[in-house]
C-alpha cells in the first residue's frame, strides 16, 4: 500500500520542521510528488531514503575512522623510528664520553664537541627529521668576546681610563 503523506504528516514523521521538509524538496534531495501546488511524499519512498541517508552515513562514519586509523599508523610508525634513532644514539654515547676522558686535556673540549655533533648527525639521518637552525653569533659581555671556536673566551682588555 502506497500512501503519501503530507509536508506536516512527514514533518511528524521525520521529527523535523515543515521548513526543513520545503528547503529539502527545493534542493531535491526528498523524494517528493508535485501535484500543481501541492507536495506530496510516498511513504516507502521515503523509508527507502532514510535507510540511504543512514547507510551514506555509516560509509562517511567508516571512511572517516579509517583515515583517522591510518594517520594513528604513520604516526606510531615515526615514533618507533625515532625511538629507535635515539635508542641508537643513547648507546653510542658511553663511547663519546670514553673518547672524552682518553683525549689530551687540551683536545677534551673538542673531542667532546665532535662526538655530539657526530650523534647530533645520526639522530637527525636515521629519523630524517628537520635540523633546527641556530645563529651562530660573536657577543660582547663586559670585557669577554666569543672568538669562534666552542666555548672559547678570550678576556678583552680592559680600556684605559684618563685621570684629569
Amino acid at each position: 500500500m502506497n500512501i503519501l503523506l503530507t509536508v506536516e504528516e512527514l514533518a511528524k514523521y521525520l521529527k523535523i520542521k515543515p521548513d526543513t521538509i520545503y528547503k529539502k524538496v527545493r534542493k531535491g534531495e526528498l523524494p517528493a510528488i508535485k501535484l500543481g501546488k501541492l507536495v506530496r511524499f510516498p511513504k516507502d519512498l521515503i523509508d527507502q531514503w532514510i535507510i540511504e541517508q543512514a547507510t551514506k552515513t555509516m560509509k562517511e562514519v567508516k571512511a572517516a575512522r579509517d583515515a583517522v586509523e591510518a594517520k594513528v599508523e604513520e604516526a606510531v610508525s615515526e615514533v618507533k623510528k625515532t625511538a629507535k634513532a635515539a635508542s641508537k644514539a643513547v648507546s653510542e654515547v658511553p663511547e663519546v664520553i670514553e673518547d672524552v676522558k682518553n683525549a689530551p686535556l687540551k683536545k677534551k673540549q673538542e673531542t667532546l664537541t665532535k662526538g655530539l655533533k657526530g650523534l647530533w648527525k645520526d639522530f637527525n639521518t636515521t629519523t630524517k627529521a628537520p635540523r633546527a637552525r641556530v645563529a651562530k653569533k660573536k657577543t660582547q659581555k663586559k670585557g669577554r668576546k666569543v672568538n669562534g671556536k666552542a666555548g672559547a673566551v678570550r678576556v678583552a682588555a680592559a680600556p684605559e681610563t684618563r685621570a684629569n
